[in-house]
C-alpha cells in the first residue's frame, strides 16, 4: 500500500513542574521553568518534531496509545518562545507545522524589599528607619523587585494597595488613606508574572498626628537678691 497522505499536527500542551506555580502553561502565560514538558497526541508510530522559534530542538515517536511526551534535554533561554510541530509517518510524510503556542520563560527567582519609608509631612522629613515615630499618616514606600511584578503593600493583615514595579526594578507606592496613629507594621508581597509569590520583612513605625498640647506657666518664683527686701519692695 502505497501512502502519500501527509498526517496532521495537534498543538502541543505546555507543562510547567518546577517553583512554586505548576500545571498547564496556556499561551501568552509565563514560567519559570526553562524545561516546560510538551505532550500531545498523533498516530501511534509517528515522529513528532518539537520546533522552537522555527529550530527543531527535539523528537519523539508517538507510543501504541498516541500520545507522546518530550522534555528538552538542553534548557530553554530566558525570554519568549513559540512552539509549534511537525508530524512525520512511518511512510516518510510530514504534516505542515501545528498552530504555535507563545509563552515566556523567566526562570530568576522573585523577590522583593522595602528600601525605604519617607516621611515629606510636617517640620522634620526624611527618610525613617525601622521603629520611627513620624508625624506622615501617608509615607511614601520603594523598594527593589522583579521587574513586571504586582507589589501589595500590607499593613498587618490590611492591604493598602497595590502597584508594580517597572523595568528597572524599582518600585514605589503612597497609601491613599491615612495610617491610624498608632503602631504600623509594612509589609510587600510581590506575585511575578509566573505566579511566585514572595514577603518582604516587615517595616515597623509608629504614627503620631497628634499635635503636643500648648505649654503653661504653673507659677513664678523670684530666686534672685534679698528675700526680705523683695517682700518689702512688693509690699511698698
Amino acid at each position: 500500500m502505497i501512502d502519500t497522505a501527509a498526517p496532521s499536527a495537534d498543538s502541543a500542551g505546555v507543562t510547567d513542574d518546577v517553583g512554586d506555580v505548576t500545571g498547564p502553561v496556556a499561551d501568552g502565560e509565563t514560567t519559570d521553568d526553562p524545561s516546560p514538558t510538551f505532550s500531545g497526541t498523533a498516530e501511534p508510530g509517528d515522529t513528532i518534531n518539537i520546533i522552537d522559534n522555527g529550530e527543531v530542538i527535539g523528537s519523539v515517536v508517538a507510543g501504541d496509545d498516541g500520545k507522546w511526551e518530550y522534555t528538552p534535554e538542553v534548557p530553554l533561554d530566558k525570554g519568549d518562545h513559540e512552539i509549534t510541530t511537525t508530524v512525520t509517518d512511518p511512510a516518510g510524510n510530514t504534516s505542515e507545522p501545528s498552530p504555535g503556542i507563545s509563552f515566556t520563560v523567566d526562570p530568576d527567582p522573585n523577590m522583593v524589599t522595602i528600601g525605604t519609608v519617607k516621611d515629606d509631612q510636617g517640620p522634620v522629613t526624611g527618610n525613617l528607619t525601622d521603629g520611627s515615630v513620624t508625624d506622615d499618616a501617608r509615607p511614601e514606600l520603594s523598594g527593589s523587585g522583579k521587574p513586571g511584578s504586582i507589589v501589595t503593600v500590607m499593613d498587618g493583615t490590611t492591604v493598602l494597595g497595590s502597584t508594580t514595579v517597572q523595568p528597572d526594578g524599582s518600585w514605589s507606592f503612597t497609601p491613599s488613606a491615612d495610617l491610624s496613629d498608632g503602631d504600623h507594621s509594612l509589609t510587600a508581597t510581590s506575585v511575578d508574572p509566573a505566579g511566585n509569590d514572595v514577603t518582604s520583612p516587615a517595616f515597623d513605625l509608629t504614627v503620631d498626628t497628634g499635635a503636643p498640647g500648648k505649654p503653661s506657666v504653673g507659677a513664678a518664683n523670684d530666686d534672685v537678691g534679698d528675700p526680705g527686701n523683695a517682700a518689702g519692695e512688693r509690699g511698698a
